[in-house]
């Protein structure tokens, strides 16, 4: 799955990211996603302080939030830049289209929390049901 996210850019670091979230539940942040806009937007200059601030911010009000490239990078620049934006925010990788980036991080006070990830049911509870 990841493989075709990042068209073969797949590494541990981006792996390891991403093991929190279950495929269903990236499934399931990609179709929230599609509706929303960008609120980052990342210049030539890549990851700066005020990128960083910013993203922390949009995760903060919004736990889902997409970042978009504007100037036209490399593969290689846009992976560098998503493993610094998840090493100092701690926000989960969930996809990516084009330019296009979406992070998740859920909001550590349960009162502010605005999506609640989707939970399958363990076998055990299904074994019961029959």
């Amino acid at each position: 799955m990841l493989t075709t996210l990042f068209k073969g850019l797949e590494d541990d670091s981006m792996q390891t990211a991403t093991s929190d979230l279950k495929g269903y539940q990236r499934k399931y942040l990609r179709a929230l996603a599609h509706r929303i806009k960008p609120l980052v937007l990342i210049g030539q200059k890549g990851l700066t302080d005020l990128v960083t601030a910013a993203c922390e911010d949009a995760l903060d009000r919004h736990e889902l939030i997409k970042i978009k490239f504007i100037e036209g990078k490399g593969k290689s620049d846009k992976k560098l830049v998503l493993e610094g934006l998840q090493t100092t925010t701690g926000a989960h990788f969930v996809g990516m289209i084009g330019h296009t980036v979406i992070f998740f991080r859920q909001n550590s006070d349960p009162a502010k929390q605005k999506i609640a990830l989707p939970l399958r049911p363990s076998n055990a509870d299904e074994d019961d049901a029959v």
